[in-house]
């Protein structure tokens, strides 16, 4: 089963509401009759233009909505609260992962730069050296 982003959702909320002809204050009563909490404030901000790039919770704004304005199926679609958790929980170990793989990263980066400074210093050396036995090969 895919998720439905928020944006998808928005717009299908958008759509359902237009075929409804419910007014904001209409879906604000269903919501509540449904057991939700979506302010007035919010409900309208959702429906209007641009929405579709704004952050709402997904749990305790836009769920409650569809469960007034769309129909079972596309509700079974939408993830769980706790799927949602378990979906944070994969991500922000993986950001973890990657913050210590930059790190490690950067580790292994300052080894390269030491290592090629050991050994411009052990080239030179060895220069240094060379010129110094040919110089004692001509005495």
């Amino acid at each position: 089963m895919e998720l439905i982003s928020s944006k998808a959702l928005i717009i299908k909320l958008k759509k359902a509401k237009e075929e409804s002809h419910l007014t904001p204050t209409d879906i604000e009563k269903k919501v509540k009759q449904q057991g939700g909490s979506v302010s007035l404030i919010t409900i309208k901000r959702v429906f209007s233009k641009g929405s579709e790039d704004l952050g709402f919770s997904y749990d305790y704004t836009l769920i409650p909505l569809a469960k007034v304005l769309l129909n079972n199926e596309v509700i079974d679609e939408l993830p769980s609260a706790e799927k949602l958790k378990g979906l944070n929980a994969i991500i922000n170990i993986q950001r973890d992962d990657i913050d210590r793989l930059r790190q490690k990263n950067e580790g292994l980066k300052n080894d390269i730069i030491f290592l090629r400074d050991q050994i411009e210093l052990k080239d030179k050396i060895i220069k240094h050296m060379m010129g110094n036995s040919n110089v004692a090969k001509e005495k």
